[in-house]
């Protein structure tokens, strides 16, 4: 019992022993939103430079990386983590354009839409008036363009 009992917590000492790095960057001159975004950017940095670790805690001047799989003193610097915010805000500015212009286009699609006051008995009706392939077509075109510009379509 005893030698099951130190061997339990010798393996306990050794998982929960966890050996840093960390490193110091003067962030004198970043602005608060670089600041903010510092630790999102060391960490898409070490996982572009295939480096695991088992937590990055970000309390400027000092990042330290708990268990790194390899040393982060030449993969972490101040001029990498900076780029790598601007990569990253370039990335969030380009995805918040392509969302304002489907939004726009969904706008623009619900104004000039003749189903935005449909009622069941108006659908109910149309698909009754189909008396071909040609008119089927239309109308779920435009039920489509409508559900579209409603936003039920998530990958678009």
């Amino acid at each position: 019992m005893r030698v099951a009992l130190l061997a339990f917590y010798s393996v306990l000492i050794l998982v929960t022993s966890a050996i840093a790095e960390t490193i110091q960057i003067d962030a004198s001159t970043w602005t608060q939103e670089q600041k903010n975004g510092a630790t999102v950017a060391c960490l898409r940095v070490l996982y572009d430079s295939g480096i695991t670790h088992q937590g990055v805690n970000v309390n400027l001047p000092n990042v330290e990386v708990v268990n790194p799989s390899a040393p982060i003193i030449p993969v972490l610097t101040k001029s990498v983590i900076e780029a790598e915010y601007q990569q990253w805000m370039d990335e969030v500015s380009a995805a918040t354009f392509i969302e304002q212009q489907k939004y726009q286009a969904m706008q623009t699609e619900m104004t000039n839409h003749d189903m935005k006051k449909i009622t069941l008995v108006d659908i109910d009706s149309r698909i009754d008036a189909i008396s071909n392939l040609t008119q089927a077509k239309a109308f779920l075109k435009k039920l489509t363009h409508y559900l579209w510009a409603k936003g039920y379509f998530e990958n678009d």
